[in-house]
């Protein structure tokens, strides 16, 4: 669900940025509804993502189980929104995979001013960094760095990171997503809980304050690390997100 006490300027940004990203295919985001968005090719036993686009939910599904979608929300009201629990309810035969996403959006208005602590310094991070940056995510471990999705350069238009003289703490980059523009945010185990995390995301932000995409901010709903992050800097909760994807019945 949308902030309500969002500015209303914002969640129009938001809204467009979401009908973008849906190639705008996505409904009337200012009602209440479902969309289903069959997703060609998809793996029928693929991720079933429901996206809180607006007052909408858009539901991206494989094409088999768009069919068990439609039978579901076959006779209720146009104003529906689908919940993950009915969508569990169309595989009554199928254990289900589940996980839930907050997303939160960037008001530069409502950032609040953090700065990192005295003897680290804000550094904008390009390939000539590429050796600090790499023992950097060395000194990570493998789920955090998938999770943190972080990079120098490609789909990654701009990296920050927080340094104590020569080593990165906490580096956060940004690249296009569905119409947004995605952070990722990875700290160093060692420097978790000092601050590092927090401060490389505040410094991102404000280097983007005049992006022309809305900059989001994602997180899975068990990394109250993350939670915390979001909430401290004032980003603004545009929704939650749920995947459910089937998994095979051993035996």
């Amino acid at each position: 669900m949308e902030d309500p006490t969002a500015d209303p300027a914002f969640v129009a940004r938001v809204r467009a940025c979401w009908q973008d990203g849906f190639g705008g295919v996505a409904g009337d985001l200012d009602r209440p509804g479902t969309t289903l968005i069959e997703v060609d090719g998809r793996d029928p036993d693929a991720w079933v993502v429901l996206w809180p686009a607006g007052r909408r939910v858009v539901t991206e599904v494989g094409s088999r189980g768009a069919d068990r979608l439609r039978t579901l929300l076959a006779g209720r009201p146009t104003d529906h929104l689908l919940t993950a629990d009915e969508v569990a309810g169309g595989w009554p035969d199928r254990p289900l995979e589940r996980q839930r996403q907050h997303l939160y959006g960037l008001d530069v208005r409502r950032l609040a001013p953090v700065e990192p602590r005295h003897g680290l310094r804000v550094v904008l991070l390009d390939e000539a960094d590429r050796p600090m940056f790499d023992a950097f995510l060395a000194a990570c471990p493998d789920d955090d760095r998938e999770e943190g999705d972080v990079d120098i350069g490609g789909e990654h238009e701009v990296t920050v990171g927080i340094a104590e003289g020569t080593r990165l703490l906490a580096v956060a980059s940004m690249y296009a997503w569905r119409g947004f523009s995605d952070l990722g945010v990875l700290t160093d185990p060692v420097a978790r809980r000092q601050g590092a995390g927090r401060a490389v995301v505040a410094a991102l932000c404000r280097h983007l304050a005049d992006h022309d995409r809305v900059v989001v901010y994602r997180h899975r709903s068990e990394n109250l690390g993350s939670r915390g992050i979001a909430r401290s800097l004032g980003l603004v909760p545009i929704g939650t997100a749920d995947a459910l994807r089937p998994l095979d019945v051993a035996g």
